[in-house]
């Protein structure tokens, strides 16, 4: 059994007897190589990439869900594209910052809303379930 190159697999879903709109992938470095970039062009094929998901299925199939909708909405056959579907990761945000948001929406200072909504020592330490 031969393998295709990347360019060779999209050239062969251009000619498949099926109509197929691209290629869904994790492998980034087709947008760095000559011959798949001209292949895509060529075609007029789509070409989804979930970068920076390494070989983690589940981190490319929860980007893929989470863009796709849009991706098929704003398709468009007549011409190549490439979608670069990706994730942050980044450090969590502080709750300070909501608060003193909030405040703000409010016309207010984020230290009356502190004071206002602020637990006292004994709602602390009593659990609402009982």
């Amino acid at each position: 059994m031969s393998t295709l190159d990347d360019w060779e697999l999209l050239l062969a879903l251009h000619h498949h007897a099926a109509p197929w709109d691209g290629l869904i992938t994790t492998d980034s470095s087709m947008l760095a190589q000559g011959p798949e970039l001209a292949a895509l062009i060529q075609t007029r094929l789509t070409l989804v990439v979930a970068v920076a998901s390494g070989h983690n299925p589940v981190k490319a199939s929860g980007l893929l869900f989470a863009y796709l909708a849009g991706i098929c909405q704003r398709t468009n056959p007549d011409r190549a594209q490439v979608w670069r579907l990706n994730a942050a990761n980044r450090p969590p945000d502080e709750p300070w910052g909501f608060l003193k948001r909030f405040a703000e929406h409010n016309d207010r200072s984020a230290d009356d809303v502190w004071a206002e909504f602020k637990l006292s020592a004994t709602e602390l330490a009593r659990g609402p379930l009982g």
